[in-house]
């Protein structure tokens, strides 16, 4: 795990092996809350953890 401290309006880039990207801005940083605009590309899906079905029940 890579963790990283960010700035508001500071962004990541993440470079995927087909050449594509993903790119993490911080949008607002405050009191246990942090906002981020998540730019990918329309195949890739892009969802909150509590969406993602792991059906480990």
């Amino acid at each position: 795990m890579l963790i990283l401290a960010r700035r508001p309006d500071e962004k990541l880039t993440i470079y995927t092996p087909d050449g594509d990207y993903i790119q993490i801005l911080i949008t607002e940083a405050r009191q246990g809350l942090v906002r981020l605009g998540i730019e990918a590309p329309p195949d890739y899906v892009v969802l909150r953890d509590e969406l993602v079905d792991t059906d480990d029940d």
